[in-house]
């Protein structure tokens, strides 16, 4: 896996929330953090939850691994979806 440190920092420092994919490494960064957030795609399957928890802008690392529902939520986004490959 690359060096994700930095990814996590970025989110800590912007206050937002790491939606941490099972593949991306983010969740064994050696760091705590409570803004990484792993097992999100179950939670996205919650349309209650959903509804109260549209995003402003989707920031996504990497392009593999992607979900359904991820991708779903990534397109509700009402500022815009970043690609950062």
């Amino acid at each position: 896996h690359r060096d994700v440190s930095s990814i996590v920092k970025l989110a800590e420092q912007w206050n937002w929330p790491l939606l941490s994919d099972v593949c991306s490494g983010t969740r064994f960064t050696g760091a705590k953090s409570s803004n990484v957030i792993c097992h999100f795609d179950s939670y996205l399957r919650h349309q209650q939850l959903l509804t109260r928890l549209t995003p402003d802008v989707v920031l996504q690392f990497g392009t593999a691994g992607i979900s359904k529902s991820t991708m779903q939520y990534a397109a509700s986004a009402t500022a815009g979806y970043i690609i950062v490959a």
